[in-house]
């Protein structure tokens, strides 16, 4: 039997809590443990999404770990860690690197981060249950690659990604799927992370259909729109990677077609989708309605179909305190049931 085979529904939410974390709390474990602890307390929520290698929301990995183990349903999510890396590395570090020093440091993590996942499963109470792994770096800004043009020097890349998939597959991920997270393309309107584009992603997933570990797809709402900087291309690659049997998760998470708190137009910033208290207006500074109600069940029914994990990601208001969050969690919640 296949790992795809294998896969079964998750009951539940599993809330990308750390992207809402008050200001205050920010760098600071003590705090953001009660805080993870009261979101884990919320209805229909059945774990965490929690951000390795990024000190702001994870300023103690072994308190973290052992928070963890005590009860829920878990992703890891590399993607802050992996593009700050990225970054600093001047394009060099990541999966889908033509450099052969930056895949190894990236593959490192990738060891480090599944001693993690074998230490929290092995509790018996907490597990994890999807690791998301992202296509860095930018195929188009390698300071390896002056000479390919776009085409080729992406086709590059996702042989590089191919072949770093298909190692980190054939480890022992102690029932974690391995999620394939899709950020917006180097091809999109205005990349922000501009990585691989979905068809590359999907196609190495499905080579892995053999593999001992679950291999699939991640898609997160918002990204995906503001790649092409319109909603319907969310629900569009939702619906692709499910045609193609690789639909791993969806995190429900917004953009905006206009400025916000949260920066501009088109940004990746995780914008929510309802507030308390505020009215659903497309004017207004601190909300969008592009993952509206037809888009949102569109989504809920996708990943019933393909068992895939369901995730939640939102940002909060600048101003919004610890009790303001966990409302503001509690109205999107509601909206997924």
């Amino acid at each position: 039997m296949t790992a795809m085979s294998q896969r079964q529904a998750v009951k539940g939410v599993v809330v990308g809590a750390y992207a809402a974390t008050p200001g205050s709390l920010k760098g600071e474990w003590s705090g953001q443990e009660e805080y993870l602890r009261a979101v884990l307390d919320l209805e229909g929520v059945a774990g965490l999404e929690m951000p390795w290698f990024q000190t702001d929301f994870l300023p103690d990995e072994e308190g973290a770990i052992e928070l963890l183990k005590e009860r829920g349903r878990h992703v890891i999510t590399l993607v802050a860690g992996t593009m700050a890396k990225a970054s600093a590395s001047g394009g060099t570090y990541g999966l889908a690197s033509d450099s052969a020093e930056g895949r190894k440091a990236a593959l490192r993590d990738m060891r480090h981060v599944r001693d993690v996942v074998a230490e929290v499963t092995g509790s018996g109470n907490g597990r994890v249950i999807g690791v998301e792994i992202q296509s860095a770096p930018h195929p188009l800004m390698s300071a390896f690659s002056p000479q390919y043009d776009p085409t080729s020097a992406v086709r590059f890349a996702a042989q590089c990604y191919a072949d770093s998939v298909a190692e980190i597959a054939s480890w022992d991920w102690s029932g974690a799927r391995l999620l394939l997270e899709h950020c917006d393309s180097a091809f999109g309107k205005s990349p922000q992370k501009g990585l691989l584009p979905l068809d590359d992603e999907i196609e190495i997933a499905r080579s892995q259909v053999v593999s001992p570990t679950n291999v699939s797809v991640a898609i997160n709402w918002g990204r995906s729109a503001l790649e092409g900087h319109r909603a319907g291309l969310a629900t569009e690659q939702i619906e692709s990677a499910e045609r193609a049997g690789v639909l791993g998760s969806v995190f429900l998470s917004g953009t905006a077609d206009h400025e916000t708190v949260y920066g501009p137009a088109w940004a990746d910033t995780h914008t929510p989708f309802v507030i308390p208290g505020v009215a659903d207006d497309p004017d207004s500074p601190v909300i969008t309605t592009l993952l509206d109600s037809p888009r949102l069940r569109a989504s809920l029914a996708a990943c019933e179909r393909a068992g895939a994990i369901l995730g939640l990601k939102v940002q909060s208001p600048p101003e919004f305190g610890q009790k303001e969050v966990l409302e503001e969690l509690r109205e999107h919640l509601a909206r997924l049931r």
